[in-house]
């Protein structure tokens, strides 16, 4: 259980690692690196959901999960979309609905990380207790 708690703990800090470029945009004042830093996240938290959805048994799981994998889906769907579509009008709005609601999303995620890492740390100390 404590490299299940390790694990965890390294996905909640590289959840928080995410955030760097969307500060360093902010002090820049420059959108550029903005949208860079969504596309990071972006792939963070997919590459995260992707090993914990295949790693993590169903009772280390957070409730929630499912629902965000099914939001992740259906943003890639989106995103896939407006690149695929050749109306500039729809991609627009379908990308700045992405900008808007993607901190929201990383949010979300970085909590359900965060419950994890401390139900993994729960069972690390359960299982130091009972092995004495």
């Amino acid at each position: 259980m404590k490299t299940l708690h390790i694990m965890k703990q390294i996905d909640f800090y590289l959840q928080l690692l995410g955030f760097a470029p969307i500060l360093v945009a902010f002090a820049m004042q420059d959108p550029y690196p903005l949208l860079f830093s969504f596309i990071w996240i972006g792939a963070v938290q997919v590459l995260s959901c992707v090993i914990n959805g295949l790693a993590l048994k169903d009772y280390q799981k957070h409730n929630s999960r499912s629902t965000y994998q099914f939001v992740l889906l259906t943003i890639a769907v989106l995103a896939a979309g407006a690149l695929l579509l050749n109306n500039e009008y729809l991609s627009f709005y379908i990308f700045y609905a992405l900008v808007m609601t993607s901190p929201f999303v990383m949010l979300w995620y970085m909590w359900i990380s965060y419950k994890e890492m401390r139900f993994a740390r729960s069972l690390a100390n359960r299982s130091q207790f009972v092995n004495i």
